[in-house]
């Protein structure tokens, strides 16, 4: 029973954490540990309420395993999913007087670069939010953002992607932000508008 206690106890205390923030009415208690009448007792015991129940499937153990081949076979089973991070990219963004984010940075948090013989200012490793933490973002949900080459000489775009579990980050040196990947893009210099 000891090293249920341990093991147990910081999962209550997540799933405590969660509900939280979160409020739900439903815990469905799904997974290998859910196959434990010990965890079952305990998370009855410290996590229903008169207003949260939790539901335990017949074969909790399966039920992910079930999930898994449902959504493999049919993408349709799922209307949507819940965002665990929120997602975006670093970029550079125009620098803007009057948003107190852009003030105040160290030096090589700023680039100027020349626009039709005009210098324009910068802000670097800003977090361009593509989706947010806690939205249900549909199947096949796409998401459209139109950036522009801050040079005229540049070949490629680099677009670094980053989560984080914070809502509202505004830089990529952000605290908990996590690089999850990079994208580059060719530069076609015939489709470019002067």
């Amino acid at each position: 029973k000891e090293w249920h206690e341990v093991i147990f106890k910081k999962i209550v205390e997540k799933v405590l954490q969660l509900c939280n923030t979160h409020k739900p009415a439903y815990i469905f208690m799904v997974g290998g540990f859910s196959e434990s009448d010990y965890m079952q007792h305990t998370f009855r015991g410290m996590l229903e309420t008169p207003t949260r129940k939790l539901i335990v499937p017949i074969r909790p153990g399966l039920a992910v395993v079930r999930g898994a081949v449902l959504f493999g076979v049919s993408r349709d089973a799922f209307a949507s999913r819940m965002l665990r991070y929120t997602y975006g990219i670093k970029s550079h963004s125009r620098f803007d007087e009057s948003n107190a984010h852009h003030k105040g940075l160290d030096a090589d948090s700023y680039t100027t670069c020349i626009a039709k013989g005009i210098p324009v200012m910068w802000v670097r490793g800003v977090f361009h939010t593509f989706a947010k933490v806690g939205a249900s973002i549909p199947v096949d949900h796409k998401v459209e953002h139109s950036f522009t080459p801050i040079s005229a000489d540049q070949t490629s775009v680099s677009f670094p992607l980053y989560a984080t579990q914070n809502e509202s980050a505004f830089f990529v040196t952000d605290a908990g932000m996590q690089r999850r990947g990079s994208l580059s893009v060719p530069i076609d210099k015939r489709r470019v508008k002067e």
